[in-house]
């Protein structure tokens, strides 16, 4: 899994087109487990796994270029001024939303309560330093 960043904690030394991902550790009980980079519809894409205290994981993935069109079907949920698109697809929560113009995707088991991917989706805003 990426590192903490030594010159900022809240943020693991990985990011996609300067938008970094989230350091949550043990105090936000998901801690970095693994990354792993694709390609979708000709962007690059990387995921960083997080485990939970119970081992349940998920995936955060960060979208490079422009924001993708948001899914067809999802509810909106504004926590803390971030707009976070919600839905499930084959069993699992899919949240949705954008930081710095790329679009950064939650995909967690459907025992991850909602109220707490959107929680995890406001806190994770960091774009470009």
């Amino acid at each position: 899994p990426p590192a903490v960043d030594a010159s900022d904690p809240r943020v693991l030394r990985a990011s996609v087109g300067g938008v970094r991902f989230p350091a949550w550790g043990r105090k936000a009980h998901w801690v970095a487990s693994g990354r792993r980079s694709d390609r979708v519809g000709g962007r690059d894409a990387t995921t960083v796994f997080y485990d939970g205290d119970d081992g349940t994981r998920l995936g955060y993935t960060i979208v490079s270029g422009a924001a993708l069109a948001w899914p067809h079907g999802a509810r909106v949920a504004v926590h803390d001024g971030v707009a976070v698109r919600l839905l499930r697809d084959h069993g699992r929560r899919i949240a949705a939303w954008r930081v710095a113009g790329h679009t950064c995707v939650i995909s967690a088991p459907a025992s991850v309560p909602e109220s707490r991917l959107v929680e995890l989706a406001s806190g994770a805003t960091y774009g470009p330093a």
